[in-house]
């Protein structure tokens, strides 16, 4: 009775890797094809740590993990030829060494740029006022302006006018629209983002300097139709005819 008992474990422990492994696969594949781009906008955006960027390498390499366990099993208890077992444990190793470069080199990059931005977040938060409101200011000439737009968000509802002004300027600067202050302007942006993320890129890939807003209350510039000097000579013109 023991040898149908072990061939039953077996049989379940097999199955159980096997669904392991097809699992990791997916997850593998979904990740780089699909959920890279959406982790390099966030880590950008300063909402994700860099590490997330290591994702597709580490799910890549928990799926080769997995497979080498599988076709060790199949080597040790199902006579699999061990050749051909490490020949595509193989394979997947060198895709996994020509995978994790590119990542570990996106990792670098982001840890490199990311201080200067929490830096400008951390001023922020600084108790003095003029601090604050100054650092919103920078924020919103900066390139990389989506880079602080949580921490535009949070002054917002900060509670001395001219910080919150100042943000509210900020993000007028990079993304078009004018919100609220207080904590119904910290919504209105959550909305925002949450509507209009390829708006947000395009405002990234922008020139440096912000692009110029011109009020809706201007007056239109003169025509030359109703300048003085076009009209006489148009009346000229016409008595010539």
């Amino acid at each position: 009775m023991r040898q149908p008992v072990a061939r039953v474990s077996s049989a379940q422990a097999a199955w159980f890797l096997r669904l392991v492994l097809y699992l990791a696969l997916v997850v593998s594949a979904l990740v780089t094809l699909f959920g890279l781009p959406e982790i390099q906008r966030r880590v950008d955006a300063n909402t994700l740590a860099p590490l997330w960027l290591l994702a597709p390498a580490f799910f890549f390499g928990l799926f080769l993990l997995v497979y080498a366990v599988d076709r060790y099993r199949l080597v040790h208890f199902r006579s699999y030829p061990s050749g051909r077992a490490l020949f595509q444990v193989f394979l997947g190793v060198v895709f996994l060494m020509l995978l994790l470069p590119s990542s570990i080199v996106e990792y670098r990059s982001a840890l490199t740029s990311r201080p200067s931005r929490d830096e400008l977040s951390t001023l922020m938060r600084h108790r003095d006022a003029r601090v604050r409101a100054l650092a919103c200011e920078v924020a919103g000439t900066r390139r990389e302006g989506t880079s602080y737009l949580q921490a535009l968000g949070n002054a917002l509802a900060d509670r001395n006018g001219k910080v919150s002004a100042a943000a509210r300027q900020a993000l007028r600067r990079i993304t078009g629209r004018n919100f609220s202050v207080g904590q119904q302007g910290r919504r209105e942006l959550e909305s925002f983002l949450r509507d209009h993320p390829l708006d947000l890129d395009a405002a990234a890939g922008g020139t440096e300097s912000p692009p110029s807003v011109i009020p809706t209350n201007a007056s239109p510039p003169p025509s030359a139709a109703s300048h003085p000097a076009a009209d006489e000579r148009g009346r000229d013109a016409a008595s010539a005819g």
